[in-house]
């Protein structure tokens, strides 16, 4: 419901004629991210990942992209498992280790995230 209530206020806001006057700055949103993210808001933490991972507004940083996804993973986040599998399977910002990343896809499978079933198998027939 939250998330649902989130994305009608991003919509309303970008059709708002006032929304240059008060949307969040990308600092401003990068630092609330940062400061639910440190109190264990698992959404927060895989967004993180993502925004490291891509270098979205930051400069790419696998290291810290692993860093928030372990966040994430740790609190049950498929999406957060499934970005560590994928760190693994290539060596991003990690050492490469195909165990390791068999083991995060198949978390993330195991949490109902198709695309991590998907990569559990691919990487399990080709290995």
């Amino acid at each position: 419901m939250k998330r649902c209530v989130n994305c009608i206020l991003a919509v309303m806001l970008m059709f708002s004629p006032v929304k240059a006057f008060c949307e969040p700055q990308p600092d401003q949103l990068l630092e609330e991210l940062r400061r639910h993210g440190s109190k264990d808001d698992a959404d927060a933490q895989f967004h993180l990942g993502e925004i490291y991972f891509a270098g979205w507004g930051v400069k790419r940083n696998y290291e810290e992209a692993v860093k928030w996804w372990r966040l994430a993973a740790a609190h049950g986040s498929a999406g957060a498992q499934n970005g560590l599998g994928v760190m693994y399977e290539y060596g991003l910002g990690v050492g490469q280790d195909y165990s390791q990343a068999k083991d995060w896809y198949s978390k993330a499978c195991d949490n109902g995230l198709p695309r991590g079933c998907e990569n559990y198998r691919k990487l399990k027939e080709s290995n």
